[in-house]
């Protein structure tokens, strides 16, 4: 289906997954999965209150060299976009990173031939959660950037 939604709309998406100790783009740990490779769904709840955004991602015949690299606690970034026009037989893309946060929860379930892996998604922030604090600029002529220095500082 995927395949079909790249074709007729030129959509496209990634799945990045890092060992939460590695640092490095070229880590050898690290696996990008891209829609013309695997069949995947991507969910992204945002919230705007105080609880964290979260992310509900469904891979479809997920190759037990991913499975056995996808764990609680690794990194994960999901990007999502359009392809461009060609440019000298360079396919280029317009798309950007749409969730980043960790690996909470790893389900599999079984349907036929289909195995589906749900992994649970949230922001890595469980530090600010529910974190509040104040900032007072006592001047009556302040620039932003002071602001934004005092609230980096609280951080």
């Amino acid at each position: 289906m995927l395949e079909f939604n790249k074709l007729l709309f030129e959509r496209y998406a990634e799945l990045r997954f890092t060992d939460p100790g590695e640092e490095s783009e070229e880590s050898s740990k690290k696996i990008i999965i891209k829609n013309n490779t695997l069949d995947f769904d991507a969910k992204v709840t945002r919230d705007a209150s105080e609880n964290l955004n979260k992310a509900t991602i469904n891979m479809y015949n997920l190759p037990k060299e991913y499975e056995q690299k996808i764990y609680l606690g690794s990194k994960v970034e999901i990007l999502g976009g359009y392809y461009t026009e060609k440019k000298e037989d360079v396919e280029s893309k317009d798309y950007g990173l749409l969730f980043k946060g960790e690996v909470r929860k790893i389900a599999s379930s079984k349907n036929g031939n289909t195995i589906r892996t749900e992994i649970q998604c949230s922001e890595n922030a469980e530090t600010f959660k529910g974190t509040l604090f104040q900032v007072s600029i006592k001047s009556k002529q302040v620039k932003a950037s002071d602001i934004i220095n005092k609230i980096a500082e609280k951080c």
